[in-house]
């Protein structure tokens, strides 16, 4: 039996979902909670500036993975 595959439709809501809960949970995680303990035990290894591009691909891309797998 082979596995049932997702409409263009259902792959989109899924993907919507999934990059909703990550920005969120993401999102709490370090603007908020966690913010100062990376300053603390990162330090000097953190950039000076956020790297936007970088991001933006990998909150793009994170979400099509989670939905693929």
């Amino acid at each position: 039996m082979s596995p049932e595959r997702l409409t263009a439709m259902q792959w989109l809501l899924a993907w919507g979902a999934a990059f909703v809960a990550l920005a969120v949970l993401d999102g709490a995680w370090l603007g908020w909670l966690a913010r100062d303990f990376y300053k603390r035990e990162l330090g000097a290894l953190m950039a000076e500036k956020i790297r936007y591009a970088a991001a933006a691909l990998f909150y793009l891309a994170y979400p099509v993975a989670i939905v693929y797998f």
